[in-house]
């Protein structure tokens, strides 16, 4: 199999205003920073945005919205969008770590979810 070379530019700025840095190493990518453009604390993405920030396709974020719906639930706008603010992507991180770092299964990683969000007593 042979790999494909694509040239990558140094800052990227997708649609949600977010500028993307990326440095190449060798035959491989890493992201380097994500920084708002804006200063806005609350800002929210759309789907795709949360997707690309995430690393976590579309289709699994609505699953995850059902099996998970205690946890990560994005605001909506008016005409239906899921707009993922920044709480949301630190939950979707968190479920992407249970599941598929430390394999637990869904309902293993809802009862850890749900015990981390239990005030300690």
């Amino acid at each position: 199999m042979q790999h494909q070379t694509v040239p990558l530019q140094k800052h990227q700025v997708s649609a949600d205003n977010t500028s993307v840095g990326l440095q190449r190493t060798g035959s491989s990518e890493k992201r380097m920073s994500i920084e708002p453009r804006a200063n806005r604390p609350t800002q929210s993405v759309s789907i795709s945005s949360a997707s690309h920030i995430t690393g976590v396709e579309v289709h699994t974020l609505r699953y995850w919205e059902r099996e998970f719906a205690q946890f990560l639930n994005p605001e909506r706008t008016d005409g239906g969008q899921r707009r993922y603010r920044p709480e949301d992507i630190q939950v979707v991180f968190a479920i992407k770590r249970l599941l598929r770092d430390e394999m637990f299964s869904i309902a293993g990683a809802r009862r850890t979810l749900l015990k981390l969000s239990e005030p300690a007593a």
